[in-house]
């Protein structure tokens, strides 16, 4: 169904999509954690605080920005630092989920800038969203991630432009350097190339193809950084073997992702 209000102005626009990424980064502000996060947040913050391997699948982009991110705020401590990366990624999801449910629309106005940014902020004040953004994890970046991608690919259904195509490729495989979970969304390629084959010919699948492998060279960070003293490692992916374990977590997920069927039963 399609919604048609007045028109407003263009200023208006962009107030309401300022608010969507100013009003969920002030919540997340004002409750960010101030010293060390429960669950995988401390192992995180010294992979990219110090430049070490953390956990599988190693996650070399969030190390990587995270570094970055840290040194740029040296005035603060790092594990600080980092949970104020996480608030910014999240509330930069909730931003960019206002634009995208603008895509649902055919008209413009006051009312429907208030829904999409009411939207917006209750998925910013949801428990998971808001528990994501105050402590450093990787869940903050994929939501990011997630939501550009799909914002992407509407567009490209929508407006018949490769390069939404392309940009999504690239975007699906930058996100795998930070959680390969994102995998989930492929089958909205699928569909999304269904929908447009029309104007799909092999040459543009192909390079999205490439497109999409290109940040993969991400991972060589962490057979370049195992080649010097680690205070933490995981697999030490000096070789491809040692990587490819790494990248897919082979001995941990046989007692994380796999359990017995017995040990599910109490659940």
């Amino acid at each position: 169904m399609y919604i048609v209000c007045v028109i407003s102005t263009p200023q208006t626009k962009k107030y309401f999509a300022a608010l969507s990424f100013a009003l969920p980064l002030c919540l997340y502000l004002a409750t960010v954690c101030r010293g060390i996060p429960i669950g995988d947040a401390p192992e995180l913050a010294l992979a990219a605080a110090k430049l070490q391997i953390a956990h599988p699948p190693g996650y070399p982009l969030l190390t990587i920005v995270g570094r970055i991110w840290s040194e740029a705020l040296f005035f603060m401590r790092p594990i600080v630092a980092l949970n104020l990366l996480s608030a910014v990624f999240a509330a930069s999801a909730c931003g960019m989920l206002y634009i995208l449910l603008l895509r649902f629309v055919s008209g413009r106005g006051i009312a429907i800038y208030v829904a999409a940014l009411a939207a917006s902020v209750a998925f910013a004040a949801s428990r998971t969203m808001w528990a994501t953004a105050t402590g450093f994890e990787v869940y903050a970046l994929a939501a990011f991630f997630a939501v550009a991608i799909i914002l992407s690919l509407i567009r490209f259904v929508q407006n018949g432009e490769r390069r939404f195509f392309l940009l999504s490729a690239y975007l699906l495989g930058l996100s795998l350097t930070n959680h390969l979970s994102l995998l989930a969304l492929l089958p909205a390629f699928a569909v999304a190339t269904f929908t447009k084959r029309s104007i799909l010919n092999l040459r543009t699948i192909l390079t999205a193809a490439a497109v999409g492998v290109i940040p993969g060279t991400l991972y060589a960070y962490l057979m370049i950084r195992a080649k010097f003293d680690l205070v933490m490692s995981w697999y030490n992916p000096q070789r491809l073997t040692g990587l490819k374990q790494q990248m897919f977590a082979e001995t941990y997920q046989r007692f994380v992702a796999s359990p017995d069927f017995a040990d599910l039963i109490p659940y």
